[in-house]
């Protein structure tokens, strides 16, 4: 009898100071992710829906870089080669990526899946769950930029959502949009 005691209060405590710890260290360690968006839209010919706007403080800036993570759904007639871009005031390094293979619902397993090579997406289709993954080094001043998405070919905007760089501290919200 003493050796399952023994067991169970061996257990018992590798679990509680293992929750102790999570508690502690939580205490000291709270991190903030301001260094990152979410981003939903829609994909259309006429140049898409963007739910918000994009905003980082520049001085929030995790690593030397932001992510913006955006998933958006093709809307008809839209498909082909897709193409990101972030323009404004100054050019700045990104690189632009994708989570592949993209999240399916079962019911759509049969539609084929877009592919991901230099920095294009291709063979979208309508109806497609596109997932992109942006990582921006700041720019050396605050200022508007947008993230455009096009046809490769023609060039034609399916999307274009605002991105706002801000001076230190300067969020318009620190409330969580997606309520």
């Amino acid at each position: 009898m003493s050796n399952k005691l023994d067991k169970l209060l061996t257990g018992t405590i590798f679990v509680l100071s293992g929750v102790l710890y999570v508690y502690f260290l939580g205490g000291f360690v709270s991190p903030k992710l301001n260094d990152s968006a979410h981003a939903i839209g829609m994909l259309n010919a006429k140049g898409g829906v963007a739910f918000h706007p994009v905003e980082y403080a520049l001085d929030e800036a995790l690593f030397g870089q932001f992510s913006l993570l955006l998933t958006a759904k093709v809307l008809p007639p839209v498909s082909g080669d897709l193409v990101v871009k972030l323009t404004g005031p100054e050019e700045l390094q990104y690189v632009v990526s994708s989570r592949y293979p993209p999240g399916l619902p079962i019911m759509n397993r049969l539609d084929r899946w877009y592919t991901f090579e230099n920095s294009i997406f291709k063979d979208v289709t309508t109806g497609s769950d596109l997932v992109i993954v942006v990582k921006i080094k700041p720019p050396k001043s605050s200022g508007d930029y947008a993230l455009t998405i096009n046809d490769n070919s023609t060039g034609q905007l399916y999307y274009t959502m605002p991105v706002a760089f801000l001076d230190e501290g300067a969020l318009a919200s620190d409330e969580d949009c997606h309520e």
